[in-house]
């Protein structure tokens, strides 16, 4: 990991000498810029899909306060005449931002909020991003990772997600950093200082808007009404107990009022309305006497870029001993979010969860009833509002194992009379194998440990007579003793 990271490193630091001698973008009233029309002539268009982050403001050794606007550039070559670009924000436990973390520290990994997605236009160009302030909410250090889809956002062409740019959370970036005293429009999260009329004091509460996304930018545009009627639950921090329910209002708002501090998990129950953007789901940490702004864009069914699937998901299929495993026991396991359930295959050895939450990593193991033996894949993290496909898992019924020694044993006559002294002189090729044994007093002679399997020649010889007598290609049995039977030298 780490060399990977001095790798990508190094390759940014290329792409700024490179970049740095070439035209600089010029700002566009969207927060964007136009990109350098000299970058590549249009004959040579681009090799691959393929999008890198060039340079962050603030600088990494700053660290990342809430205070802080974010400034991204990226270069990227895009196959297509157009598409999407998408910033998005993840929290980490270690300075290297190899170890997620969830909004609860360290029970793991989740996205941010803060992140977008842009329009881009298809070639090789830098792209320059201004974003507000982005509130790193209970994490030590926060990762940056960028990626290109298709203009329908609904297939990733590339993305660079090693988090070579991991932030340090500064003390400033804490869940009360980015106040603001009006509430905010799109989704996202804020802080006012103000608790709210008729308040409890000690308490904190939770609002928001419900919105229809008409252009899928994540922000409330002008035409984008808010959507009323639209059911929103508070439940646990592991979203599994529902604990209230609002009904949005006719502007789409919402209110969780005099909310004990702590954190809570706030779901839109959005059935039949559309792709929810950031997550239909999320995790807030509620604070006394402050309020708390959670927004919700639903992309219109009527937007050719909104999805059908809603939520994340996670599918896969068993088979047992190779072939498709039915009415198995699947069990799914999620620590960064205290989340488990249970399943079994349908009769061609598949299943299914659903109405995942977004950032889950999870392990999933299958049990076979019959023989009780089990397969797993682990550390899975499930894709954004979309389905994740875990590794094929093949329970092994019968288990492999290791076979038995078995031993070769005989007895040696020297005239049709059993003889103790003679030398018997075993040889095994496959086993590198060649050692002496004596005949006791009945003339009997026996090796023991061999390798079932293994082919064996024996010598024996009787040195009074110098005479010599020989077996071939006895084959050892697992677990056995295999008699050569009696040998008799002629004396």
């Amino acid at each position: 990991m780490r060399a990977t990271r001095l790798l990508s490193v190094i390759a940014v630091s290329l792409l700024l000498l490179v970049s740095a001698c070439g035209p600089k973008a010029t700002p566009t009233q969207s927060g964007g810029t136009e990109p350098p029309a000299t970058d590549l002539p249009a004959s040579e268009p681009p090799a691959a899909n393929a999008i890198q982050i060039l340079e962050m403001e603030p600088p990494l050794e700053n660290g990342l306060s809430a205070n802080d606007p974010v400034m991204i550039r990226v270069q990227y070559s895009l196959l297509e005449s157009e598409g999407k670009l998408q910033v998005w924000f993840e929290r980490f436990l270690d300075a290297q931002c190899t170890q997620p973390g969830s909004g609860g520290g360290p029970k793991g990994g989740s996205t941010l909020p803060g992140g977008t997605i842009v329009a881009i236009e298809g070639g090789s160009q830098e792209y320059e991003l201004s974003l507000p302030p982005i509130p790193p909410v209970d994490t030590a250090y926060v990762g940056v990772g960028v990626r290109l889809w298709t203009a329908d956002e609904m297939t990733g062409l590339a993305e660079d997600m090693s988090y070579v740019w991991c932030y340090e959370a500064k003390a400033a970036a804490t869940i009360l950093a980015r106040v603001a005293e009006t509430p905010g429009t799109g989704p996202g999260y804020m802080v006012q200082n103000n608790p709210g009329e008729n308040a409890v004091p000690g308490t904190g509460s939770i609002s928001g808007v419900v919105f229809q996304d008409m252009n899928g930018n994540w922000q409330q545009d002008p035409g984008d009404r808010g959507l009323a009627a639209m059911e929103v639950l508070l439940a646990t921090e592991d979203c599994r107990v529902t604990t209230a329910s609002a009904v949005t209002d006719s502007t789409g708002g919402y209110s969780f009022p005099n909310l004990q501090p702590g954190r809570y998990c706030v779901i839109l129950n959005h059935s039949g309305t559309g792709l929810v953007r950031p997550s239909d789901r999320t995790f807030l940490q509620v604070v006394a006497n402050h309020t708390l702004h959670w927004g919700f864009a639903v992309v219109s069914d009527s937007n050719p870029s909104a999805g059908q699937t809603i939520s994340p998901s996670l599918s896969g299929g068993v088979t047992i001993d190779g072939a498709p495993g039915a009415n198995v026991s699947v069990s799914l396991s999620c620590p960064t979010h205290a989340y488990t359930a249970t399943t079994q295959t349908g009769a061609n050895g598949s299943y299914s969860f659903t109405n995942l939450v977004n950032g889950m990593v999870c392990n999933i193991t299958a049990t076979d009833r019959a023989s009780g033996q089990t397969a797993s894949v682990n550390n899975i993290v499930l894709a954004d509002d979309g389905a994740t496909n875990a590794s094929p898992m093949n329970i092994l019924a019968v288990q492999p194992h290791d076979p038995e020694p078995g031993g070769i044993a005989g007895t040696v006559t020297v005239g049709g009379v059993p003889t103790a002294g003679v030398d018997v002189y075993i040889s095994c090729p496959s086993m590198s194998l060649g050692t002496n044994s004596r005949t006791n007093e009945s003339g009997n002679f026996s090796f023991v440990g061999l390798r079932a399997g293994t082919v064996c020649d024996l010598s024996l010889s009787y040195s009074s007579s110098g005479n010599v007598a020989r077996v071939t290609n006895v084959t050892v049995q697992e677990g056995q003793t295999t008699s050569v039977g009696s040998v008799d030298i002629v004396p």
